[in-house]
Formats: C-alpha cells, sequence, structure tokens
C-alpha cells in the first residue's frame, strides 16, 4: 500500500501537468483562431477594399483615357467650374442639347456618393494639388500622400468614424498621358505620383462576424477544454484504479513474499542458532513479525515447570509504547485469568478485535486489558507434544485492529518455530549438563573397532583420569589391548570371545590397565556389542569406570576386618553388625556362645536380640540406641540382661559405632560388642552389700572413715563423719584444707605432723 500511495503522489504532479499543458495548448490554439480570424477578416476586408479600390481605378482609368465624360448639363450635373479653361467643357447635340464635361475626380465622387448610399462603402480622389478644393486630403490621407511620394505604394488603417469602424485604404494615382489633359497645368509629368484614391470601407459587419466567430471558436475550445480536462481526469481515475489494482496485486504479492520470508528466514535461522543465542533472537524475530503485522507489542508468555505460573520472558513494543515485561511475571493464570487460561488449556486461539468480543465470563480479562490500554489482541498458543508451554501474542494498543487468518496462522508457525527453538535450548542445556556431569564423572565411554587388540574410535574427554588423552588412544598406533595388565590380557579376551560366540551383548567385568606413567588402573567394564544387519560384530560400546581407590578400599577393608576378627575371637567377646536399612543383624559365634547357643540356633534378624532383653531393662536400652542414632550422644555403651538358653539371664556390657551413613548423612551400619559382665555385677553387688554392713556398724559405733585422694586434693568422708560433725556435704568444701579448719587450733598441728609422717611412711 505504500507503493500505491507513492504512485498516487506521483501521478498528482502528472495530472496538473497534463491539465496546465492541455489548458496552454487551448490557450494556444484559442490565440491562433483569435490571429488567424482576425487575420482572415482583415484579409477579407483588405481583399474587399481592394475590389473597390480596384472597381475606382478601373472607373477613373477608363474616364482619364477618354478625356473624361460629357453628361447633360443639367441640375444634378452642373458644369465643373475647375474645367472652364477647356475650350470643349460644353457642347451642343445636333438635338439642341447640351452637355458638359466631367473629369474623373468628379464622375467618382459622383459615384461613389451613389455607391456610398447603396453599400455604405465610399471613396474619393485626392491630391496634394487637387483641382477641387473638396478633395483636399485630410491629416491621415496627407500622410499617406507623402508616404506615396516616399515610394510606398499602399497605407491602410482601421479608425473609427461616427463611432462606427471603418477601412480607410489609399493607393497612390500616377500621372499618365491621359491625365495631362486636365492636369497639366499643375506641372505634373508622366510617372508623378498626382494623388491617391481611397476607399472607406465599412467593416463593422465583418468585426461582428469576427466576434461572433471568435466567440465559437471559444466556446468550442472550452468545450473541447472541458472535454480535455474531464478525459484527463477520467483517464486519472482510471489509472489511478488500475494503479491502485496493480499495486494492490503488487502489495499481496509482496506481502506474500514477505510472509514466506518470514517463515523460511525464522525457520532456517533458529535452526541454526546455538542455543545461548535463542533468548536474544527471539527478541528480533518479535520485531520483525510486529513491524510486519503493524501491531504495538509482540510478546511471549513460558510456563514454569510446575505449569500454574507464567512469565513473560521475551516482548517487543513499538515506538511510543511502554514495556510490560516487568510487569507480567509471576502470574497465576488459572485465578488471574481464569476464561483466557482456559482456551489456552484447550490450545484454542484467543482473538479479541474489541471489548464487546468479550463473553460475560471475563470480566477479569476486560480488567486486565483496560489496566494494559489494550485495544485488540490476538495470542496463539505454544504447544509441545501434548503440553501448553506458553502462548505468543500481538496487541493493538493505539487504536483496535483486526487482523486477517494470515496473521494468526503467521503467529502459529513463529510460536512453533519459538516452541521448538526454546526446547532445543533446553534439551541441550540438559545435553551440556549431562556431558559436564559425565565428563566430571568417573565413566569414560569408549567406542572400539571390531578388529584385533580393539583399536579406539571413539572416547570421552574425562578419560585422562586414566592416564591418557583422548587424542593419545584415538592415535591408531595405540591399540586399546596393549594397555591392558598382561596377567589380564588373556581372562579378558578369553571372556569377550565367549560372550560374542553365545549372542550375550551386554556384559561387565573387572581388569587392569597401564598408564603411560606405568601404573596401574584397577577398571570396570561395562561392554554391550552392536552388531550389523548379518549379525557380524561391528564395534563395541563401552563405559570404563577406574575402581583402583574401591579396591583398595576393599582391601584395607578386608585386611581390617580379618585383623578384628582376628581380635575378637581371641577376646572372646560377642560382635554384632546390624545393617539399619535391612534390619537384618550379624551375630558371631562367640555372641551366640556367651548366651549358650549354637551356630545355627540364632537368626540374623533384630528380634533375636530384643527378645531376650529383660524386661526391666527394655525401656533404658531402647531410649539409649535411640539417642545414639539420633546424635543426643557421642558414644554408645549400656548394660543390660540377656536371657540365656538355659533360662537365666546374665549381665552384658553392650558397646557400639556407627560406621556407613548414606548420601543423606542417615546411619546404615551400626557394629559393637557384647561382654560378659555378670561375674563383675556379682563382685559388685556383694561389695555393696559389704559397704551395707560396714555403714551400719560405724553408725552403731559412731565410727566414720574417710579417704584422701592426695593428687586431686579430694576428701571423702561417710555419712557417720558428717553426723559427727554436724555438716552436710554442702557445707563442707571436700579438700584436706577445709578439714584441718574444722580441727582445734591447739590440736591442727599435731594432726599436720601426723598426716605428714603417714605420707613419708
Amino acid at each position: 500500500m505504500k507503493e500505491s500511495t507513492e504512485a498516487t503522489i506521483k501521478i498528482k504532479p502528472c495530472v496538473s501537468f497534463l491539465v496546465v499543458a492541455w489548458s496552454v495548448a487551448i490557450i494556444l490554439v484559442l490565440l491562433w483562431e483569435i490571429r488567424y480570424v482576425q487575420q482572415a477578416t482583415q484579409e477579407l476586408i483588405m481583399t474587399e477594399a481592394q475590389a473597390h479600390f480596384t472597381k475606382d481605378q478601373a472607373f477613373r482609368l477608363w474616364i482619364s483615357s477618354h478625356g473624361g465624360v460629357y453628361v447633360l448639363k443639367a441640375e444634378p450635373n452642373p458644369p465643373d467650374p475647375y474645367l472652364s479653361y477647356l475650350p470643349e467643357g460644353d457642347i451642343q447635340t445636333l438635338s439642341g442639347k447640351t452637355l458638359t464635361l466631367l473629369n474623373p475626380a468628379q464622375i467618382m465622387q459622383m459615384i461613389n456618393e451613389k455607391f456610398s448610399n447603396l453599400r455604405g462603402v465610399n471613396g474619393r480622389i485626392t491630391s496634394l494639388q487637387p483641382l477641387r478644393p473638396e478633395n483636399a486630403p485630410d491629416d491621415w490621407e496627407r500622410d499617406a500622400l507623402e508616404r506615396f511620394e516616399r515610394g510606398e505604394t499602399e497605407v491602410y488603417e482601421q479608425t473609427q468614424i461616427h463611432d462606427k469602424p471603418y477601412l480607410r485604404l489609399m493607393r497612390p494615382i500616377f500621372t499618365q498621358s491621359d491625365c495631362l489633359k486636365c492636369h497639366s497645368q499643375q506641372g505634373y509629368e508622366i510617372g508623378d505620383v498626382q494623388g491617391g484614391v481611397e476607399v472607406l470601407l465599412p467593416i463593422e459587419h465583418y468585426l461582428e462576424n469576427q466576434h461572433n466567430i471568435l466567440i465559437l471558436r471559444a466556446t468550442s475550445l472550452c468545450l473541447l477544454w472541458l472535454l480535455g480536462i474531464s478525459g484527463i481526469f477520467l483517464g486519472t481515475r482510471s489509472l489511478q484504479q488500475q494503479l491502485a489494482k496493480r499495486f494492490a496485486a503488487i502489495d499481496a504479492l509482496r506481502y506474500r513474499a514477505d510472509f514466506e520470508w518470514i517463515i523460511t528466514t525464522l525457520s532456517s535461522y533458529f535452526v541454526r542458532l546455538h542455543p545461548d543465542e535463542i533468548d536474544i533472537e527471539i527478541n528480533r524475530a518479535l520485531q520483525i513479525i510486529g513491524e510486519f503485522a503493524k501491531v504495538d507489542r509482540s510478546y511471549v508468555f513460558l510456563f514454569r515447570e510446575d505449569q500454574t505460573i507464567v512469565d513473560n520472558t521475551h516482548e517487543w513494543c513499538a515506538n511510543g509504547i511502554k514495556s510490560q515485561i516487568k510487569n507480567l511475571t509471576e502470574m497465576v493464570l488459572d485465578e488471574e485469568l481464569p476464561w483466557f487460561a482456559s482456551r489456552m488449556k484447550k490450545f484454542e486461539d484467543v482473538y479479541i478485535p474489541t471489548f464487546n468480543a468479550l463473553p460475560t465470563q471475563a470480566y477479569l480479562e476486560k480488567a486486565y486489558l483496560q489496566k494494559q490500554e489494550i485495544q485488540s489482541l490476538v495470542i496463539v498458543p505454544m504447544i509441545s507434544g501434548s503440553q501448553l508451554k506458553g502462548f505468543l501474542g500481538f496487541d493493538a494498543i493505539k487504536s483496535e485492529k483486526k487482523w486477517s487468518e494470515d496473521i494468526i496462522s503467521l503467529l502459529r508457525i513463529v510460536g512453533e518455530i519459538f516452541t521448538h527453538s526454546l526446547e532445543r535450548k533446553q534439551h541441550e542445556a540438559e545435553s551440556r549438563q549431562a556431558k559436564e556431569i559425565f565428563e566430571n564423572s568417573p565413566n569414560v565411554l569408549f567406542k572400539w573397532k571390531a578388529e584385533t587388540k580393539w583399536p579406539v574410535t571413539y572416547v570421552t574427554e574425562n578419560v585422562k583420569q586414566l592416564g591418557y588423552t583422548a587424542k593419545e588412544l584415538l592415535d591408531k598406533n595405540t591399540l586399546f589391548a596393549n594397555i591392558i595388565h598382561p596377567d589380564d590380557l588373556q581372562r579378558v579376551t578369553q571372556k569377550i570371545q565367549y560372550y560374542s560366540d553365545n549372542n550375550i551383548d551386554h556384559f561387565k567385568q573387572a581388569y587392569r590397565i597401564i598408564d603411560k606413567q606405568g601404573e596401574v588402573h584397577w577398571i570396570d567394564d561395562w561392554t554391550i556389542i552392536v552388531r550389523d544387519r548379518t549379525g557380524q560384530i561391528a564395534y563395541y560400546h563401552g563405559i570404563i569406570t577406574d575402581v583402583s581407590e574401591r579396591q583398595k578400599a576393599e582391601e584395607k577393608l578386608r585386611q581390617s576386618e580379618q585383623r578384628w576378627q582376628f581380635a575378637l575371637e581371641g577376646s572372646q567377646d560377642g560382635v554384632w553388625d546390624w545393617n539399619l536399612v535391612t534390619n537384618q543383624v550379624y551375630f558371631s559365634p562367640a555372641w551366640k556362645k556367651m548366651l549358650g547357643y549354637e551356630e545355627n540356633e540364632i537368626g540374623s534378624d533384630l528380634s533375636e536380640w530384643r527378645k531376650r532383653i529383660h524386661p526391666d531393662d527394655q525401656k533404658n536400652i531402647s531410649l539409649e540406641v535411640n539417642h545414639y542414632l539420633t546424635g543426643k550422644t557421642d558414644d554408645y555403651r549400656n548394660e543390660h540382661r540377656l536371657l540365656c538358653k538355659d533360662g537365666h539371664y546374665k549381665w552384658i556390657l553392650d558397646r557400639g559405632k556407627m560406621i556407613e551413613w548414606n548420601e543423606e548423612g542417615k546411619p546404615t551400619r551400626f557394629i559393637g560388642t557384647h561382654v560378659d559382665i555378670t561375674e563383675h555385677k556379682r563382685a559388685e553387688a556383694a561389695l555393696i552389700k559389704s559397704e551395707a554392713s560396714l555403714n551400719e556398724a560405724q553408725k552403731m559405733a559412731h565410727i566414720g572413715n574417710w579417704e584422701w585422694d592426695i593428687l586431686s586434693n579430694e576428701l571423702y568422708w561417710s555419712d557417720e563423719i558428717y553426723r559427727i560433725f554436724g555438716l552436710t556435704p554442702q557445707e563442707f568444701g571436700a579438700t584436706y584444707e577445709a578439714f584441718l579448719n574444722f580441727v582445734h587450733p591447739d590440736d591442727r598441728e599435731c594432726v599436720i605432723k601426723s598426716v605428714n609422717n603417714a605420707l613419708y611412711e
């Protein structure tokens, strides 16, 4: 449409030029017509005047050639007094009538008077030396006669006489031999300019005719001008219509070409984009389609993973349109725009050319549009498979706008392009992350040819943990079999051959390889055999993990467990190993023997221990175990009684420690020992009983006992001593010095001396 408008603008000067040119042409033709008519009229006037002159000249010459004309002498024909000198001025006829001679000038005057009365055309003869005074020239005639003297042969002009137009034409009269009869006495000779013959021709009817012709011609030219102008405007209108149709067709073709260009360009361009460039290019693409569709704002909203919250992630705004991207984040569509959300979930387009197009239930959407000052909008869902990823839309802010089906189709296609690109970005980010995780993992991916010694055709960069670079292993001169430990190569070769022959395409084996520094690496190799269509082995895929540290740890653990078993067996303590995940417990033979059982008489369930705990100890031991497992105590130690096979209880000292945890930090393995402390408990009970008896005897005898820890300076008093001194434990400092404070000053030195002597002894 821009080209059509430009063409219309370009046509206007052309039309103006044609109008001016046509007007000028008509004016020029009119001027030419005026000139032509005037010239033709003038020629016609001159022709008639010349005809009269010729007539008069013929009359004069005829009269002159005959020496004059004799007419009957009477009232109308008086004798010419200016010819009285002629002897033949008057003559008598045989009948007795008198004839008088009239010269040419007099005759011409009489004839012209008659002709003037009949036709209005007058004429006369004049001269600078007239015979007759009445033939004397006026000013114009004098000027003409003088010009004849100078050689001119004709003088004429148009003039007004009695307010009527006339043509005055005068030609010279040259003296001939016939003229000398009357004019010789004036001194004229043959060939001299004797005077002039003038024709006075009325030209009013010629000028009226000229005026009428000019009016007719002017009218005709005006009509012709109007026809031309009409033709120009009609032709221009027709041309504009044709141009409009042509440019409309061109616009349609260009629109279609631009439409297809946008689609093909964006499709091919986004396929080649690096994932990190996709977001920037989406904004540029929004500008391209926004300017193409002549909208005020184009945008993309994307759902988060929870599929409930949506954000305005990309936006383009035309000049003068305020950006909204920062205001449109964390939107819960189901709550904020429920009608719109339901349409999107059904994968339906939303086209709102005006507020009136909104249904009554979309009152929240109407309020949203009014808040954003949106007059019209069209939105299409962005779909991946059966999942709504987001939506793409256009807004019209300045005025209402209707979009064609082509524009909506463009939105759908671009929405698909954006969706695929964003998915590719996400997938490549996940792939990059997976690759980074894989390359930073202990797992190395290999691909070997199914040839002798297995040449490497692909290996990941993290192979450097095995002491080689990928480039070194991909070298044709480096064969994978050459880096396998010689002691393992035959076994590895045999296993691969066995699996291949028996169509076992997935297998695992452990072996050692030697790196270029000569260090040995233990590896786990998960191998997949890939076959071609004929069933022949094409190549091998493998994932190799360096388990050297695990092998070392397992060896240390094996050695540690061997030493542990040896120590436990030597000490005769019972060992238990509790798997907190499965709740299974390993009870050592010594543990079972301590309770009087054989190896096969006690199983591996935790209940084998719990059901033998004395009922009075159940609560306490559960509390102690729970405190240790939850980190409330630093170690586990408990004394409780277990039921023996013979029905008696043994006192057991139970000690344990956690040695394994899972990735979340929760304990998974708890090991410990059982020590039989039954005899110790019996001795302790006897000691307690003995101390009770001693205390009773001392109380009866008022005898107390004390103990002094010299190193810590702590003093222990029995209850009887406190009673003797009348003190409570809170009132006594329980030190040697505190004791001396209660000794009488007179006896204190003696007591100190006795104590020192006892210490020295």
